[in-house]
């Protein structure tokens, strides 16, 4: 089975690309959407955010928004909230691989795949990228996305550059969903041939 990284940096497609994927039958698991998850869910993350970030704490539910504000312009509290994630999402990322361990490839989801140093577990990588005009378009469509917010995101993350001499694969969205699809194509047929060899 080959463990396939798809990333790339904020409103590059990287949500589109993740969809073909699943409309191919290919698993795929969204390490957002498991920590949107973690955030509703999880009890022991509930609490240890009352412990370390009470001022994160609406109405006995964690602010998701309040503490990416807290975080985000400090180093030191943002690597002591990644301590309780990211070993929570290796976990789930383990349990993926164990339940679809029958499938010929299947996909993690993490938009920070090289910089939290992840690539190195995956047997390769494809990364979406755009014109940085376009980039910046997409995202301040987003709900709740301003300017000063995608500076701070975009200062967490590799340049686009950077990510795709780094990747095995990488797919220029900012076409026309057709060319997408058709380098999508492409990766899934050298993805099949992979899996034979």
């Amino acid at each position: 089975m080959l463990k396939v990284g798809l990333t790339g940096s904020i409103a590059t497609g990287k949500s589109y690309i993740a969809d073909l994927f699943r409309k191919h039958h290919v698993p795929v698991l969204d390490s957002d959407a498991y920590v949107q998850k973690l955030y509703s869910e999880d009890k022991s993350f509930l609490e240890f955010v009352k412990q370390h970030f009470p001022e994160a704490i609406v109405s006995g539910h964690i602010d998701r928004a309040l503490l990416g504000r807290m975080v985000f312009s400090d180093k030191d509290r943002l690597d002591l909230l990644e301590s309780f994630i990211h070993p929570k999402i290796a976990q789930e990322r383990a349990q993926f691989v164990a339940l679809h361990r029958d499938k010929k490839f299947i996909v993690f989801d993490i938009p920070l795949l090289y910089e939290k140093d992840i690539a190195k577990k995956m047997d390769l990588v494809v990364c979406t990228y755009c014109d940085s005009a376009l980039q910046k378009a997409r995202a301040l469509k987003r709900d709740k996305m301003n300017a000063q917010k995608l500076d701070q995101i975009l200062e967490h993350q590799l340049p686009q550059s950077k990510k795709i001499k780094l990747a095995d694969f990488a797919v220029d969205t900012g076409e026309s969903k057709f060319k997408t699809f058709l380098r999508f194509k492409t990766i899934m047929k050298r993805l099949e041939h992979l899996h034979l060899l």
